[in-house]
């Protein structure tokens, strides 16, 4: 799988496929039981696989859960970035030992610790203090690696050094079983604390400012004047010094300053009252957890800051719950924003007093209503499917921020529990997106930090929230491994759908933690020997069927085919959902590969009873990419027009270019014609004909008499024969001239085929177009392959260079047509 890792990269062997090579069944035997198997589920001399006695071939070398490395142990906690989030223990230890540099024999023992604090957790499904559980660890490998001393006390110090450099407040969690519960409350413990110390905070500057205010009014009261009042205002420091009789004639009655309303004054003492009771109090639960059987909860047996009330309708409970939390917290945020109004001078009773009365958990603000406790409605898929969807819709829609947390199986059905497999099945997170404005998510305790995301982002909101876990149950390959197969097998698809992320569906939802998020399916390899020993790969797709192998329940709907039999119907599953259709369906006989506990590779025949769930599985993926903007056909559609009119204007436009260029290469043609024509002229009229007659007689010709020169003919057109311009060659000798290749570089369209040939003989110029570097520095083949290949057929090879090229007759008629 894509998220699992091999300790040791042998482990199991390599599957051997038995009986390609030969020896097989006569398929006009064998076929029409399979077939028959393949419709009914049973057939005679087809007998069904045992349950866990195959594996999908994929998962063949994780068959020794012991020997994989998960994400587990998880550390939870702030990292040094000051983000709170989950991360495999392996690598928090790793960023530790980046920060301390210790000796080479912590970093090579590294994995060993990871172990040893594995050994340490157990099957604990608690949170634990880190620093506590990696000491323990540390002690466990001193004790195995049996150092001498000195390297021993050297290794304690690079130990203790990884401790302190771990983030305070760490905490390890050891097993994936009920992670999904304990990093709920891991997340809603640390979001709260936060709010609640700034709430803290701003509660104990209320009480301060309101008490400096009530001193104030209580100065200008008479009674604070006289004698009494001023001896007690003084203290008993003051006692034998000061006369307070004395004192109030000095000091006189309260004058000037206006007096606080009577009504204004109530309030505040109200809210200060209110607000000295909070602040005095203990802090509230991080999380009310409402559920139907306390075992779902004994995890949480020493969590401090939780409660765990029993609710035989935990959606319906968990809303009442919520109320009866609110209404507490009304009196402390009614206080609040009292006192907020008192010590503004804006402040009018006869506006405000009335919005105080009605003030309930509808006005709460977005921070008011992140700083109540978490709400968490805990079940599970099939029995709220049975009796209690009105409930869950109820409370999605009714705008109380709570979280409901569902775990369900994902090879079965939630809503139908009397059959195994189904045609339809009931998507509960699907049914939560419907109600579009709660937070929802589908994730896995196998994905803790797409788990711990969704938790963030719901609590960071104020809706309601529903989240929708796999059970995480023991098999062959572990727990871990089953979950993430789920995931890659599309049984159990991850996606996030917050309202809050935009108005559309694209922005809102969010499934790219899935594995090859725009195919139907994973498209993997498998590495495996023939029973001749050749090593050979097979390209498969993980699909439902390959995870249903995983499943007891489907064990009957599998059964192996015989070694190397041949049939034109068998067609693996992946293949057999893309091409075949239903009136095909009935020939084909869709298989898998599985690999037995012997190292065996097989193909499996599957049932259609689980084609039929396969093909569904597929089909909501497909609707969850659709939704999310990927492979929509409306998306594809755009698509495929922008390109066809990019396509039409990259034509439209080379058109425009060969035709401007062919027009400017007639110009130059025509202006290079004529400047010769201009030039030859020129020549000939500055021609000395004395000079000529000279050198004539010179070189032993008879000479004319002096009186009558006389003119050779060829001289009538202007020029000696000496200097006659050439004949224009024939239409073979102009073809013969083009013998070296060259390139119209202004017609390149830069489409890179020709460097991907050869990049020195083609190079681009400043304008990325391709001109001739180098014609010796390839071969004469290549540079017709470049012309054959050139959209823009700029490249022009004329006559090989180098004659002891092979084959160069056969190249010279394929160049013809570019020359």
């Amino acid at each position: 799988m894509s998220t699992a890792e091999v300790v040791s990269s042998s482990l199991n062997g390599v599957p051997v496929l038995l009986g390609e090579s030969g020896g097989a069944e006569d398929p006009r035997a064998i076929v029409p039981s399979l077939r028959q198997f393949h419709f009914t589920g049973s057939a005679e001399g087809v007998s069904p696989v045992a349950p866990d006695e195959y594996l999908p071939a994929l998962l063949h070398r994780y068959r020794d859960p012991r020997r994989v490395r998960s994400d587990y142990p998880l550390f939870v906690g702030t990292s040094s970035e000051d983000q709170f989030s989950c991360r495999p223990l392996g690598d928090a230890l790793q960023h530790a030992v980046d920060q301390t540099s210790p000796a080479q024999v912590l970093k090579d023992n590294l994995a060993r610790l990871e172990v040893c604090a594995r050994n340490v957790l157990g099957d604990d499904t608690e949170l634990h203090e880190c620093r506590s559980v990696l000491a323990a660890a540390g002690e466990m490998l001193l004790r195995e690696l049996d150092l001498p001393t000195d390297h021993a006390e050297r290794l304690g110090k690079d130990l203790n050094a990884l401790l302190n450099q771990l983030p305070q407040g760490g905490e390890l969690l050891g097993s994936a079983r009920h992670a999904h519960i304990q990093l709920f409350v891991a997340a809603a413990r640390q979001r709260l604390q936060v709010r609640r110390e700034e709430f803290e905070a701003e509660l104990r500057q209320l009480c301060g400012q309101l008490q400096s205010l009530l001193d104030v009014e209580r100065s200008k009261d008479p009674s604070a004047h006289e004698a009494e009042s001023l001896g007690e205002a003084a203290g008993s420091a003051a006692e034998g010094l000061l006369d307070p009789s004395r004192l109030a004639e000095v000091v006189g009655g309260h004058r000037g300053t206006e007096i606080m309303a009577a009504d204004r004054r109530r309030h505040i003492e109200e809210s200060l009252a209110v607000l000295q009771t909070v602040h005095a109090a203990d802090s509230a639960p991080f999380v009310t957890v409402f559920c139907r059987d306390f075992a779902e909860t004994s995890c949480l047996k020493a969590t401090e800051g939780v409660q765990v009330r029993e609710a035989a309708s935990p959606c319906s409970d968990a809303s009442d719950g919520f109320d009866t939390l609110a209404a507490q917290w009304t009196e402390i945020f009614r206080a609040v924003r009292v006192a907020r109004l008192c010590l503004n001078p804006d402040y009018v009773p006869a506006r405000h007093d009335a919005w105080m009365h009605s003030f309930g958990w509808e006005h709460f603000s977005e921070e008011e209503l992140r700083l109540l406790p978490c709400v968490l409605a805990l079940d599970t898929g099939t029995q709220l499917s049975q009796s209690q969807l009105p409930e869950l819709s109820r409370l999605l829609l009714s705008g109380r921020r709570v979280h409901v947390l569902l775990s369900l199986d994902p090879s079965g059905d939630p809503g139908v529990t009397d059959r195994v497999g189904s045609s339809f099945r009931l998507e509960l997170a699907y049914l939560g997106m419907g109600h579009r404005e709660a937070c929802v998510q589908q994730s896995t305790a196998s994905r803790p930090r797409h788990l711990m995301t969704g938790y963030l982002q719901a609590m960071d909101g104020t809706r309601a929230a529903l989240t929708v876990v796999d059970v995480m149950r023991d098999t062959p390959v572990g727990c871990w491994l089953h979950a993430g197969a789920a995931v890659e097998g599309r049984a159990h698809p991850l996606f996030h759908y917050d309202p809050e992320a935009g108005g559309s569906w694209a922005r809102r939802l969010d499934f790219t933690e899935n594995p090859s998020p725009a195919e139907d399916w994973s498209p993997l390899s498998l590495d495996y020997k023939t029973d001749a020993g050749e090593k050979q790969t097979l390209s498969l797709a993980f699909t439902f069927a390959d995870y249903a192998l995983l499943e007891p329940r489907f064990a009957s709907d599998f059964t192996p085919l015989p070694p190397g039999l041949a049939s034109d119907d068998l067609l693996e599953l992946s293949s057999y959902l893309d091409t075949v259709d239903s009136e095909e369906a009935h020939r084909r006989l869709p298989f898998v590969w599985g690999v037995n506990s012997e190292g065996e590779l097989r193909r499996l025949l599957v049932s259609y009873r689980l084609v039929r769930c396969t093909r569904e599985r597929v089909g909501f993926w497909r609707t969850l990419q659709d939704l999310a903007g990927v492979r929509n056909e409306y998306v594809q559609n755009a698509v495929a027009r922008a390109e066809a009119s990019a396509e039409a204007a990259f034509e439209d436009e080379k058109e425009q270019l060969l035709a401007t260029h062919a027009e400017e290469l007639a110009q130059l043609r025509n202006t290079a014609s004529t400047e010769a024509m201009h030039g030859l002229a020129q020549m000939l009229l500055d021609t000395d004909v004395g000079s000529l007659a000279e050198v004539t007689l010179s070189s032993g010709s008879v000479a004319a008499p002096t009186s009558a020169p006389v003119v050779e003919p060829a001289a009538e057109s202007g020029a000696t024969p000496e200097t006659a311009a050439p004949e224009a060659p024939t239409e073979e000798e102009e073809e013969e001239s083009f013998t070296e290749p060259w390139v119209d570089s202004v017609l390149c369209t830069s489409c890179n085929d020709c460097l991907t040939i050869n990049d020195r003989v083609f190079v681009y110029d400043d304008n990325k177009q391709v001109y001739l570097a180098d014609a010796t520095a390839g071969t004469y083949k290549e540079i017709v392959e470049a012309a054959e290949k050139c959209p823009a057929e700029c490249i022009h090879p004329g006559l090989p260079l180098d004659k002891s090229e092979p084959n160069l007759e056969a190249l010279t008629q394929r160049a013809e047509p570019f020359n």
